[in-house]
């Protein structure tokens, strides 16, 4: 009987492409795999309005109050995991291509 495959996400060179993606896109970074390039201002456009149901929900206003204090920290974690729930959707696509030309630069450049 064949294992079942592994997601592409939890191979090493996948989770840590997909992790330095993602902090690529939320540092305001475009991510190219190939001749697609995953644009930082799509991404941010699209977290805006998925951030609208948190905002809208937010009783205590704490993204409001982070604003007003100079320091998104205030702002709750609840923020920062739309992010990169956000950034990896836009991601996902992509990964098996990612990984197939980090897997060749490694073995090319024997890393």
């Amino acid at each position: 009987m064949a294992e079942p495959a592994v997601a592409p996400q939890d191979t090493k060179i996948g989770g840590k492409w997909l992790e330095e993606s993602i902090r690529a896109l939320i540092l305001g970074l475009d991510v190219t795999v190939g001749k697609v390039t995953i644009r930082a201002r799509d991404f941010i456009s699209e977290y805006s309005q998925a951030a609208v149901e948190i905002t809208a929900r937010d009783t205590e206003f704490h993204l409001d109050w982070a604003f007003a204090r100079g320091n998104a920290v205030f702002a709750g974690t609840e923020y920062q995991k739309l992010a990169r729930e956000v950034a990896e959707r836009m991601l996902m696509p992509h990964i098996n291509e990612a990984i197939l030309r980090r897997e060749w630069l490694e073995v090319d450049c024997d890393c």
